[in-house]
C-alpha cells in the first residue's frame, strides 16, 4: 500500500509539472538601445490556467501584450496600474488601450518588498472575449510587447520604456533533489520555513489532488516563512520556482 501511494504521488508530481509551460523569468529591456527597464515578467501556462508574474518598480505601471509585437489595433494587453490588473485591447499606436467589457485577470498576490513590486495574476487559457489571446498548454512560441510607465498614471511610456520579443514556452527543468531546498518543520501546523540556496521567484502550494491553494512571491532572501495555519490537515505539494529550475516537495499539515 505504501509503495502504491508513493507511486501515485510521483505520478502527480510528473503530470502537474508536465502541464506547465513557461519561458522562465524574462528580464525586459527597451527597444531603443536594449537598456534594462528594471522590469521582469513570467508567463506560466498549465492546462488549468495562465499565471502572469510582473516584477518592477512599485511607483510605475507595468503592461504586457500577448500574441503581438506592437500596439496594433485589436491586440490583447494587460496593464497593472497600482491596484488592478486591467484587461485591455490595443487601439493602435499612440492610443491608450481600452478596458475590456469583461475583466478576466484575477490578482492573487500584490506585494512590495525591498522596493520591488511583484504582482501575480491568473486567468483562463481561453475567454469569451474575442480580443483576448488564447493560450495553449504546449511547447510553442509566444510574441510579447511590453512597457512600463513613468508613474502609476497610465500614459505614454516614452521612447525608452517599451520593447518586444518572441520567446518559447517550454517545460522547465525540474529538480526533485531536496538537498538544495529545504522545508521544515515537516509535519507542520501553523507555518513552514523554506530554506534555499538561491532566491526563488515564486512558490505554489497544491493539495494532493492538484488544487492550487496558495501562491507566494518570496522576499529577496534565502529564508522564508510561509503561513499554513488556514490549511486543512493533509498532504500538500510545494512547487518552488527558480530562474532556471523548479523543485517539488511533499509536506504534511497536521
Amino acid at each position: 500500500m505504501k509503495t502504491i501511494v508513493l507511486m501515485q504521488l510521483s505520478l502527480f508530481f510528473f503530470n502537474l509539472n508536465a502541464q506547465t509551460f513557461s519561458p522562465g523569468l524574462l528580464a525586459l529591456s527597451s527597444a531603443s538601445g536594449g537598456t534594462s527597464l528594471q522590469y521582469s515578467a513570467k508567463v506560466d501556462v498549465s492546462e488549468a490556467q495562465v499565471t502572469l508574474t510582473l516584477i518592477g518598480s512599485p511607483d510605475k505601471w507595468m503592461g504586457i501584450g500577448f500574441g503581438t509585437n506592437s500596439m496594433t489595433s485589436g491586440g490583447d494587453v494587460v496593464i497593472f496600474d497600482g491596484n488592478n490588473l486591467t484587461d485591455r485591447t490595443f487601439q493602435g499606436i499612440g492610443s491608450t488601450p481600452l478596458l475590456d467589457a469583461n475583466q478576466d485577470w484575477t490578482i492573487i498576490s500584490n506585494t512590495i518588498n525591498n522596493g520591488i513590486r511583484t504582482v501575480i495574476g491568473t486567468r483562463a487559457l481561453s475567454t469569451s472575449d474575442a480580443t483576448d489571446y488564447t493560450f495553449t498548454a504546449s511547447a510553442s512560441t509566444l510574441s510579447l510587447v511590453y512597457a512600463r510607465g513613468y508613474s502609476l498614471n497610465l500614459g505614454y511610456h516614452g521612447s525608452d520604456g517599451y520593447g518586444f520579443m518572441t520567446t518559447n514556452l517550454t517545460l522547465p527543468t525540474t529538480d526533485f533533489k531536496k538537498s538544495s531546498t529545504k522545508i521544515y518543520p515537516n509535519p507542520a501546523t501553523s507555518s513552514i520555513v523554506l530554506e534555499c540556496e538561491e532566491v526563488p521567484t515564486q512558490v505554489n502550494i497544491y493539495t494532493h489532488s492538484g488544487q492550487l491553494v496558495k501562491t507566494v512571491a518570496p522576499d529577496a532572501v534565502l529564508l522564508h516563512q510561509i503561513m499554513v495555519d488556514d490549511f486543512q490537515a493533509g498532504i500538500y505539494m510545494v512547487e518552488v520556482h527558480f530562474f532556471k529550475t523548479t523543485t517539488w516537495h511533499k509536506i504534511i499539515i497536521q
